[in-house]
């Protein structure tokens, strides 16, 4: 069986693996390792089952404060949750992500507004 990029969850938006693509090193992201979905707020009951079956283990949300109050992620509880808003104006007020992060490394994970990130366990 090969590899999807699409993953068809119930309730998930734009859920995809990031497995297979290069890294700026020449090396390749693992299968199973990343996913990005566009939303988790719509998720089924039976997708969590799904999530776990594949191997989610964390669920880091980059969206703001009040997006997450509008539509919180809908994930079983074994999934690890964080919230890690990469607005700076968000930051600036809460110490958030941007202030763990160097501006090189924050550069070089291209984030995007209302990303969230599912980590797979290795």
């Amino acid at each position: 069986m090969s590899p999807t990029r699409i993953l068809s969850i119930p309730g998930s938006i734009n859920l995809r693996e990031l497995g297979g693509y290069a890294t700026e090193s020449g090396q390749y992201l693992k299968w199973h390792k990343l996913l990005r979905s566009g939303s988790l707020g719509h998720l089924r009951h039976e997708a969590g089952d799904m999530l776990e079956d594949y191997g989610v283990i964390f669920d880091i949300d980059l969206r703001s404060d009040s997006e997450v109050q509008t539509r919180p992620d809908r994930i079983p509880r074994t999934i690890s949750y964080q919230q890690l808003s990469v607005y700076p104006f968000v930051d600036q007020q809460k110490g958030g992500l941007f202030k763990r992060l160097s501006k090189k490394n924050f550069a070089a994970l291209q984030l995007k507004t209302k990303w969230r990130i599912l980590i797979a366990k290795c």
